[in-house]
């Protein structure tokens, strides 16, 4: 089992005071038998000034997975709370399986598709939502360099209440570019982007699509 662990923020100083903190982990286990990680992210801004809260982004992916060959046999659970977006909790948990399109010397391609049950909460209202969940990870990855990118587009196909089904879908792409320092120490930059509309069905003030571009430090405890 192995554990990383990358932590980033800013702080600004006058004509306003702010400050924010971005920390990301990364814990897993890799063995022939079974595979699982967990990743959980959480992102907080705050204007000094008048200690406002200006974000408060929380976010934690888990899976587990059987390999058979180029197939996997996966299972993998979504907890989210967004500030921004009102989401007061987002919580899933999915079945399906994967397969490696291809297996280079410094590059793997993984698709996986699956049923995803999910519960939403938001502004005091509540949505049950059967989606469809497809999964695109690249990686390629040198000893002193490694880029990932994971993209997890999640159309719904029931919600209960009813409503439309462009008014309820999440596009999710997480992308890192790490550069290898020590055997126990990297750093690198990120770009992450969410979509989500249902929160602006809720409430229309509120932008489906947020971006987040950052630079963090990692070390591997």
């Amino acid at each position: 089992m192995s554990t990383n662990v990358a932590v980033g923020g800013d702080f600004f100083q006058g004509n306003y005071n702010a400050l924010s903190i971005d920390t990301k982990a990364e814990i897993k286990n890799d063995s022939s038998f079974l595979s699982w990680n967990i990743n959980p992210s959480f992102r907080a801004s705050y204007l000094l000034d008048d200690n406002k809260l200006l974000n408060r982004e929380g976010y934690v992916f888990s899976d587990v997975e059987k390999r058979f060959g180029k197939w996997k046999i996966i299972a993998f659970n979504e907890n989210e709370h967004s500030y921004n977006k009102h989401i007061d909790y987002r919580g899933n948990l999915a079945f399906g399986c994967a397969y490696k399109i291809t297996a280079g010397k410094y590059a793997t391609v993984d698709i996986s598709e699956a049923v995803l049950p999910e519960a939403i909460f938001i502004d005091h209202t509540s949505r049950v939502t059967l989606r469809m969940s497809t999964r695109l990870k690249f990686q390629y990855q040198r000893e002193w360099f490694k880029f990932t990118s994971i993209t997890l587009a999640q159309p719904s196909i029931y919600t209960a209440p009813s409503i439309p089904l462009k008014d309820n879908f999440i596009l999710r792409t997480t992308n890192l570019a790490e550069f290898t320092v020590t055997k126990s120490f990297s750093t690198g930059m990120g770009l992450d982007v969410s979509t989500q509309t249902y929160p602006a069905y809720v409430d229309s003030k509120v932008k489906p699509t947020d971006t987040h571009v950052y630079f963090f430090f990692k070390v591997q405890i």
